[in-house]
């Protein structure tokens, strides 16, 4: 059972940067290494130039597209960034996670310590586990506000997190980051169509795959670590 994630975005903003905007760092889908695809939902981007993977691990940003330098005419400009970290393992039962993480809620801290997280809501699906948490620890991303969405969903033989933040003193409004969860699980198992089955009945909208440049390299945490710790 996986319960961490990352939570390093390197030098993530949530304004586009000079180098946002001279290069084209945003891309609908991009291919990890492995071969497992992650795509952005309808409105969003992946942000390629912050995409990090090694040894099948991986995180990838995906951000509204005008935030990352793109056009603002697709997707209207919003503080919300998602953080998907991908590590080989499963998180198995879901209702099993579901119920260990109610009784021991500081393992979705990235400190591991119960004082440091307070639980809002947790929820599952067929196919992924969706929790409302407020994390004070330190490790965030810049920027962002301590309460976010947390979801956990296995595709392929991979454990994947996926980590929804609003702006430091913006929250997502508690439907509207569950939302975005769920529309970013929907879109990597749309992606991954072949490896399992969707897990939400609406679906995000079509995507155009694009080649991704190469993937730079960071260091990996722990097994343990990439679980729900990570954004």
């Amino acid at each position: 059972m996986i319960l961490a994630g990352c939570e390093s975005v390197p030098a993530f903003s949530f304004a586009p940067s000079d180098a946002d905007r001279a290069g084209r760092v945003a891309t609908q889908e991009v291919m990890l290494r492995d071969g497992l695809r992650v795509r952005a939902p309808c409105g969003k981007c992946v942000d390629t130039r912050r995409t990090r993977q090694r040894a099948g691990q991986a995180t990838v940003v995906i951000a509204n597209c005008s935030n990352l330098g793109g056009r603002r005419d697709i997707g209207a400009p919003d503080p919300g960034l998602v953080l998907v970290t991908v590590t080989p393992g499963a998180h198995g039962d879901l209702d099993v996670l579901q119920a260990t993480l109610r009784a021991n809620p500081g393992l979705l801290a990235r400190s591991g310590l119960v004082d440091d997280v307070d639980l809002i809501s947790i929820k599952t699906s067929p196919a992924a586990l969706y929790a409302n948490l407020i994390d004070v620890s330190p490790g965030a991303p810049d920027g962002v506000s301590p309460r976010h969405w947390k979801a956990a969903l296995d595709v392929a033989g991979r454990a994947i997190i996926i980590s929804v933040f609003g702006k430091e003193g913006g929250p997502l409004p508690q439907a509207e980051g569950e939302t975005l969860a769920r529309n970013v699980a929907q879109a990597l198992l749309d992606a991954n169509a072949g490896l399992a089955t969707p897990v939400e009945t609406v679906p995000p909208g079509d995507a155009t795959v694009e080649t991704p440049p190469e993937s730079t390299e960071n260091t990996p945490q722990s097994f343990m670590e990439r679980s729900f710790r990570a954004p």
